[in-house]
């Protein structure tokens, strides 16, 4: 797992989950704390410099993937409840 280095919102990750699971929301945001983090962005320079590795997969690519390989696990292991997941 190497990250993009590219920010990401919690915001972004979560439409892309609904959007894949046609599943429509409402959002609804709290005051944030003083010991919240505003942003944070993962640097992977270093490791590029070290090891060569495929084209970094998407993070719309990824949750589909992830989707898909839980939906499969849930088939799998007869976990289906109300026709829904």
């Amino acid at each position: 797992n190497i990250c993009s280095g590219k920010p990401t919102t919690l915001h972004e990750i979560f439409s892309q989950i609904f959007k894949k699971l046609n599943y429509h929301y409402s959002r609804e945001y709290l005051p944030y704390s003083n010991n919240e983090y505003w942003r944070q962005v993962g640097n992977n320079g270093r490791i590029k410099k070290l090891i060569t590795f495929p084209k970094l997969t998407s993070l719309n690519d990824g949750i589909g993937q992830t989707i898909d390989w839980v939906k499969k696990q849930v088939e799998l292991k007869g976990l289906v409840v109300n026709n829904k997941f």
